[in-house]
């Protein structure tokens, strides 16, 4: 009785088998190196000369700024000693005031920058995950993974993501 059992449940075990390895689709897997995608990318280079041109002028009009400053600064205290103490207390007021409208428009570059900034790399972002899913539905892939430890070779599909954004540029 007991070896009957067992010979069934082996023939209801064998006969499901095929149907359960049948269920399970087949796996397609590829990798991806973010950071090369992203460094080599027409649209990555775009997106910094365009920051560059928008906030090299005004950068470069904050250093002039601060270095006219930081000569006033230099030239008051070597004429401080001749200077009527009115005088001097209207130029440290003068300086104090430029020093903090100074700090003021480098926080608020600062701020632009970066915003400015994520806004354009949360665009290249958005063009490599619609690129890499494209890629992925047309090719099969049931999952890509992003700068796995290790992967051998044969999975990466990192240049051929790069030459369809090249490609779309």
């Amino acid at each position: 009785m007991k070896s009957l059992k067992v010979a069934l449940f082996v023939a209801v075990v064998s006969m499901g088998a095929p149907v359960v390895a049948n269920a399970a689709p087949a796996l397609k897997i590829a990798v991806i190196n973010v950071e090369k995608l992203v460094t080599s990318s027409p649209q990555y280079t775009q997106a910094q000369a365009q920051i560059k041109a928008e906030f090299e002028k005004r950068g470069n009009e904050l250093q002039a700024k601060g270095k006219q400053l930081a000569q006033d600064v230099d030239t008051f205290q070597k004429n401080a000693d001749v200077m009527t103490p009115d005088d001097r207390v209207k130029k440290e007021n003068d300086l104090m005031t430029r020093r903090n409208d100074l700090k003021y428009q480098e926080q608020k570059f600062q701020q632009d920058f970066q915003g400015r900034n994520q806004q354009l790399s949360q665009q290249v972002m958005e063009k490599l995950k619609s690129t890499i899913t494209k890629i992925a539905q047309k090719d099969g892939y049931t999952l890509v993974l992003q700068d796995p430890i290790f992967a051998d070779s044969g999975f990466d599909i990192t240049d051929q993501v790069l030459s369809h954004l090249k490609s779309e540029k």
